[in-house]
């Protein structure tokens, strides 16, 4: 009681700093692991790449580390909520002295800021393991390379294209955290399984109807007002999903459904 009158007498930043080093104290040992699993695997990614090959292929680096980096990011975000698999989990969450809102908020950055810092320190953990594979298989130090020009060589409308494509994935994993604690991961991925097949065979047939009747597309608008208009789609779609983890955290209550 003492800690909850505690709690309503703090600032808006306060309360959400409490949370979050309350929930770090509370899940420490398993945050730690999970983390040295996430960059041991990273590190055992860049040794295998070193044991092959002494310089390594440095697109091939670069292009595991994107695509390794893309699910690791989705399995935090598929995790956050991870702590309501189980009914005591779920009671210790719920009846934690501070209001959904400051609880969402720091879910939100768990997904959004902590797990772009956790794929960011990755990269170094793929070099330090591509130099040691060097070493045990040619005795030699393959040196760091750092990807700034594969990243960030593209141009802004690509990087903005990327940036909200993985906001938007992302969003629907966090969606799912909440919606399906148990299993999260699986459940998201097989329904966008289904609906990226159910997309493909709709605009297959809708292609084939085109080419056999002779219809031709013709754009009413540029190129680029087609980017900003399909760009602008999907970031509603990412704030949607954000808005709704955010309502159904809010409606959950201490006896589950």
């Amino acid at each position: 009681m003492e800690t909850t009158v505690q709690y309503k007498e703090m600032d808006g930043f306060s309360r959400f700093m409490a949370l979050a080093r309350k929930q770090f104290c509370e899940n420490r040992k398993a945050i730690v692991m999970r983390t040295l699993i996430f960059w041991g695997a990273w590190m055992g990614i860049g040794l295998i790449d070193g044991l092959f090959s002494s310089s390594g292929d440095l697109h091939g680096v670069i292009e595991m580390y994107i695509g390794f980096g893309m699910i690791t990011w989705i399995v935090v975000a598929s995790m956050v909520f991870s702590s309501m698999k189980s009914k005591g989990g779920r009671l210790n969450t719920l009846m934690t002295p501070a209001s959904n809102t400051d609880k969402y908020w720091v879910a939100f950055l768990n997904v959004f800021v902590v797990g772009f810092l956790l794929i960011a320190i990755a990269y170094p953990m793929i070099e330090i393991g591509r130099n040691i594979g060097s070493l045990i298989m040619f005795h030699e130090f393959a040196g760091f390379y750092w990807p700034q020009d594969e990243l960030f060589s593209s141009s802004w409308s690509a990087f903005i294209r990327n940036a909200v494509i993985m906001s938007f994935i992302l969003s629907t994993y966090f969606y799912g955290a909440i919606q399906w604690p148990r299993l999260s991961f699986l459940k998201t991925s097989g329904i966008w399984v289904a609906l990226i097949f159910v997309f493909a065979m709709l605009l297959g047939g809708a292609v084939s109807y085109m080419i056999t009747h002779g219809y031709e597309v013709e754009w009413l608008v540029s190129y680029t007002v087609r980017f900003w208009i399909i760009i602008g789609a999907v970031f509603a779609g990412t704030v949607f999903f954000c808005w709704l983890t955010y309502y159904t955290f809010k409606k959950q209550y201490v006896i589950g459904r």
